[in-house]
């Protein structure tokens, strides 16, 4: 027997049916979206935590250093060098007036402040902010569009550090000599020396061995150049010091000092005294050439960027003050029984081209008169090889960390480095005239150094940068002022823009081969012809870069397109088949009442 409904209730039914599978569509629906929000959610938690789990790693591998002596002295050890012993008398020799040096020396001190320590501190605070390479704290803290200031700097590095090599190979040659030869007992006799070593093929083979000994010494990253220069700086300013007090106890010692502190003001109406001061201090202390950047990767935040930049350049200033003492005392000693001062100044202007062989002339000449010469001057050529060493070690250092931020191998990336450089420094270790023409661009250009460091800082804002990137350590005495600002923003941009315009004009108007670019002396062309060089390499490298990363950013875009469409291919299907289920379901209901 079957109950008769009336037709009202079975047309009722059907509508709350109809409006119930409806509903129970869109709640299936709101399923399907709630999970996929889910799998949202849950994927992006998942990428931070992994993400957060590469800069650990991250942080792991970057290597620092153990405490504050060690990095004083590894920073001590990048800045202190053969600029501070074998160039820095050699450019007063050469920049110091008829009567006295006092003026440059003024000069030389009031950069020391203006430039100097500006420039390292802002070195500091990028490297340690970025941690990375020159190249790449340019991209990071700037952007890629001025990626190619990075590389113009890494240019002029590498330019210092292929002449630099031979230096050391000096330095090597002559601590040899003074343990298996004799010293020589006459000026005449260590100039034939200078002149017989330097016009041979032995400076090629000490070339090699001053870039095979710091390419092994950095074979074990910063700790490896951690020991070395905790090791060889103190023992180097051992040996300064000796050889300062040998000096000042000759008789004599006391006009060359007379001479060196005696200011002559007339020099300051010269461009060039204005350039060589500021490039001399930015060589002594390697002031905006991004070595100290470099070491600043592996700087600590509880490590004081103002202490460590301030009192870095100060010491370094110190021992090269004590070193000009020291050759200048050393050269009125020797020569001032029988020459007069002008005379004096011409020898010491004249010892090799530019005055390059000064240092190597007139000390083992020193150490051969007095008791136990020999002694100090093994001593001293040991502590100079030490020196130039570790500044050799710093100069590698910055173009091998871009490469290895640009992923090449460790071990490849400093084989690639030191054969390069051996390569092209071998022009300089067969000609003493090309190694000087070669000191003399490359020290000009890091004008240009200072230029592109303040334009990066000015990009990122300095106040910004300043609290962000300099004021962070647990010193809160040790903070930089509004006064870092205006040097940055003002006193670096114009000082080198005034020197290098007035420089131009007075290379032209003084001199008439300024346009002969193969000319023996220094001259304006040859220094824009290599910096033209240096820009050209520096837009290319640029170029070739923008063009890589656009093709690695669409096929990165037109992956991630794929994948998106792949995605919602995939979540559709899902939609698709649940709704499907649910209308079976439906049916099935109906079917049923």
């Amino acid at each position: 027997q079957t109950e008769e409904v009336p037709l009202e209730n079975i047309q009722l039914n059907e509508t709350q049916e109809e409006y119930g599978g409806e509903e129970q569509e869109g709640e299936i629906k709101e399923e399907v979206h709630g999970e996929n929000d889910e799998e949202e959610q849950e994927g992006e938690i998942q990428k931070k935590e992994e993400d957060d789990k590469g800069d650990k790693k991250d942080k792991k591998k970057v290597q620092q250093f153990n405490n504050r002596f060690s990095l004083f002295f590894s920073v001590l050890g990048c800045a202190v060098g053969t600029g501070n012993i074998w160039r820095f008398a050699r450019i007063i020799s050469l920049s110091g007036g008829p009567n006295g040096a006092g003026a440059f020396i003024i000069l030389w001190v009031l950069f020391l402040f203006t430039w100097s320590i500006p420039m390292i501190i802002s070195e500091y605070g990028m490297g340690r902010k970025s941690k990375k390479g020159v190249y790449g704290t340019f991209i990071k803290l700037g952007s890629k569009k001025i990626a190619w200031m990075g590389v113009f700097l890494i240019v002029i590095n590498a330019g210092i550090c292929c002449y630099y090599s031979v230096l050391s190979g000096w330095c090597i040659y002559y601590l040899i000599r003074s343990i298996f030869w004799s010293l020589p007992e006459t000026v005449e006799a260590s100039e034939a020396v200078f002149y017989g070593y330097t016009g041979s093929w032995w400076p090629l083979l000490t070339h090699f061995m001053a870039m095979l000994f710091a390419g092994v010494s950095m074979v074990g990253g910063i700790k490896s150049i951690e020991i070395v220069n905790f090791i060889l700086v103190p023992a180097l300013l051992i040996i300064i010091a000796i050889s300062f007090v040998t000096a000042m106890v000759l008789p004599g010692s006391s006009k060359g000092l007379a001479y060196l502190f005696y200011p002559d003001f007339s020099i300051l109406l010269k461009p060039g005294t204005w350039i060589s001061a500021l490039t001399q201090n930015a060589f002594d202390t390697s002031a905006g050439w991004g070595l100290f950047l470099t070491y600043a990767n592996a700087m600590k935040d509880k490590h004081s960027v103002v202490g460590i930049g301030t009192v870095t350049p100060i010491v370094n200033n110190f021992v090269s003050l004590i070193s000009a003492m020291t050759m200048f005392g050393t050269t009125f000693a020797m020569l001032g029984a029988t020459k007069t001062r002008e005379e004096i100044l011409e020898v010491m202007r004249t010892a090799g081209p530019a005055g390059t062989g000064l240092t190597f002339i007139y000390f083992p000449n020193l150490f051969s008169q007095i008791f136990a010469g020999r002694v100090l001057c093994i001593l001293f050529f040991l502590g100079l090889s030490f020196a130039s060493v570790s500044s050799l070690i710093s100069n590698i250092n910055l173009p091998y960390k871009t490469l290895q931020d640009m992923g090449v191998p460790r071990l490849i990336a400093l084989l690639f480095l030191c054969v390069t450089f051996f390569v092209i420094g071998s022009a300089s270790a067969l000609s003493v005239t090309i190694l000087s023409n070669q000191d003399h661009v490359w020290g000009s250009g890091l004008m240009f150094s200072g230029i592109m460091f303040a334009v990066l800082i000015i990009l990122y804002n300095p106040r910004k940068f300043r609290e962000e990137c300099i004021n962070i350590s647990e010193y809160r005495f040790m903070k930089c002022t509004f006064f870092f600002d205006i040097a940055i923003v003002f006193l670096v941009p114009v000082q080198a823009v005034l020197l290098i315009g007035w420089w131009f004009v007075s290379s032209i108007l003084d001199n008439p081969q300024w346009y002969n670019p193969i000319y023996p002396e220094p001259t304006l062309m040859s220094s824009l012809v290599q910096w033209g060089v240096a820009l050209t390499v520096a837009i290319a490298v640029q170029t070739g870069l923008c063009i890589y990363w656009y093709r690695k950013s669409k096929r990165s875009k037109d992956y991630e397109s794929e994948l998106s469409t792949i995605e919602e291919q995939e979540l559709q299907d899902v939609d698709d088949n649940k709704l499907s289920e649910s209308e079976v379901i439906l049916e099935d209901d109906e079917i049923t009442n």
